[in-house]
């Protein structure tokens, strides 16, 4: 054994031998011949070899082909006339997979004045790509920034970021978060090439919505990639299996997103792509910020705002030309009803019932569209107050729907276990999430119960959940609960009415006054929505 041959030998039993045990860095001994004599667990573990397949043999076994005839040489070269040597290189593992490491060779000789290589490995391939990213996001804002366009710029954009990942797929987008308006700056997809354009609009409007969530670098895979989608009303080819993103932010606000979807390889992309996105949309952002850029960035923001604007008049106008002539039919109505009592047959009674209530759900409808049309552009002024819920807000709200759960035989009741109890809120906004909660707790219901419970949770806080013996809610549908105008049966065959806006003004309801909402459901089973208030 090597080791025995120079147990007498001072300076490798007491420096050599120990570091070779103990150093996390690749060290192999190399006699002159270029037989390697001795190697650690971390050589082994760097370049994937076992130690018989190493030990006694030469140390081109472990060098890529291509390279042999230079280490030949220069290995000749040292043990001639070196004596400590430093560089890095490319290297090869077993597997195949490169990797760049820092090489650092030192000569030491045995008693008998025999030469010995002890040459290092240190994995630099880290260092390597670190530097890497930071030359081309050095080198970024001077080759964008002349771009005339968007377009142009993110083409630049684009190239750069092939050169740290693999991104043959790209999208920029800007996203307006009042009208929930996405609009593509640059669109690079290697399959579809502008084909099928409406699913792909769908599939990646979903994504810049997902990504504007987050709200910084994220990475999206397996379930959670999947439960964005409708995977019965998309073909699974155009969805990825793997997409990495972020947002891009102009003067410090969210205002769209760049993402890399992947559709071969779902793992493509790692958590260790998260910095370097997140490093590349901070560039990105900070160009776009640029003087050049700020003209076409208020054109855009102000169309987009002009649009908001002409929508909500639109609706406004549309709500009034629509409201008026059904308040005249259901006034007539009800005047026809009164004046024909007691000379109508049962049937015919029905009709006028039926009629009402069309009409109502037609104003209802109105009036939930107009609603969130003012949300989502304009917003809503609220006023903080202190309220007792109970009295303020659930009594009421009880009170106009005990018709409704009385007609459907449902046991409706109030569990409140917080008698007094004030929070600070906007009267307006918290009556109607609840008044939407128990609508909708009271027509997805056949038998049962519907139960309101105010109570303090574990934190403190004060929680007023609406649970339901219901139709309960699909594991699957929950991620788009509160999307608007989604709806978890649809078309023809659904068997509720709605427009699928209700929970979505909800969530915004909840958010304005700073509060939360959490859904516990299962198909079959009921729900049970608990608002927390802060």
């Amino acid at each position: 054994m090597f080791r025995d041959t120079f147990h007498e030998n001072r300076i490798l039993d007491t420096l050599v031998f120990p570091i070779l045990d103990s150093s996390e860095i690749g060290i192999c001994i190399i006699g002159k011949n270029g037989i390697i004599q001795e190697i650690n667990d971390a050589f082994l573990k760097l370049f994937g070899f076992s130690r018989s397949e190493v030990v006694n043999k030469h140390f081109s076994t472990v060098i890529m082909e291509e390279n042999k005839e230079y280490s030949l040489k220069q290995h000749e070269d040292f043990m001639e006339n070196g004596y400590f040597d430093k560089r890095e290189v490319l290297l090869r593992k077993k597997s195949g997979k490169f990797f760049f490491s820092q090489v650092t060779d030192l000569k030491i000789n045995d008693e008998a004045g025999n030469l010995y290589r002890t040459t290092s490995f240190l994995d630099v391939t880290e260092k390597k790509h670190n530097e890497l990213v930071k030359m081309i996001l050095g080198k970024l804002p001077v080759e964008a920034e002349p771009a005339d366009t968007f377009e142009s710029m993110f083409r630049i954009v684009h190239a750069s970021t092939e050169q740290l990942m693999p991104a043959c797929n790209f999208y920029a987008a800007l996203y307006d978060e009042g009208s929930e308006a996405v609009s593509y700056l640059y669109k690079a997809n290697e399959l579809f090439d502008g084909e099928d354009e409406n699913n792909n609009t769908q599939v990646y409007d979903q994504l810049v919505r997902r990504i504007m969530q987050a709200g910084g670098p994220v990475l999206l895979k397996g379930e959670a990639l999947r439960c964005l989608f409708d995977q019965n009303t998309l073909d699974e080819e155009i969805i990825p299996r793997v997409v990495l993103g972020s947002v891009l932010k102009i003067k410090g606000v969210n205002a769209g997103v760049m993402l890399l979807p992947n559709f071969e390889d779902k793992d493509a992309f790692t958590e260790s792509h998260l910095p370097i996105i997140g490093r590349l949309a901070e560039t990105v952002s900070t160009i776009m910020e640029r003087r050049k850029y700020e003209e076409q960035l208020t054109i855009t923001m102000e169309k987009a705002e002009e649009s908001n604007r002409m929508k909500t008049a639109f609706l406004a106008q549309m709500s009034h030309e629509i409201r008026t002539p059904i308040n005249t039919i259901l006034s007539f109505t009800s005047l026809v009803k009164e004046k024909c009592e007691g000379i109508l047959e049962e049937e015919l009674k029905e009709s006028f019932n039926i009629i009402e209530s069309g009409g109502r759900r037609l104003i209802r409808t109105i009036d939930m569209i107009l609603n969130m049309s003012q949300l989502q552009s304009e917003g809503i002024d609220t006023n903080p107050q202190e309220l007792d819920l109970a009295a303020d807000i659930i009594a009421p709200v009880m009170k106009d729907f005990c018709a409704s759960a009385k007609a459907k035989n449902l046991s409706f009741s109030f569990n409140n276990q917080l008698v007094g109890e004030k929070i600070v809120g906007d009267q307006s906004t918290i009556k109607q999430t609840f008044e939407q909660l128990i609508d909708n707790a009271i027509k997805y219901t056949r038998t049962g119960r519907v139960e309101i419970s105010q109570y303090h949770n574990s934190m403190g806080r004060v929680c007023v959940s609406v649970k339901d013996t219901g139709i309960g809610i699909s594991k699957e549908y929950l991620p788009k609960l509160f999307t608007a105008f989604s709806q978890e049966e649809m078309g023809y065959t659904r068997r509720f009415e709605g427009n699928g806006l209700g929970l979505a003004m909800v969530k915004k309801y909840i958010e304005m006054n700073n509060a939360s909402i959490m859904v516990e459901s299962e198909k079959g089973q009921g729900s049970t929505f608990t608002v927390v208030f802060p």
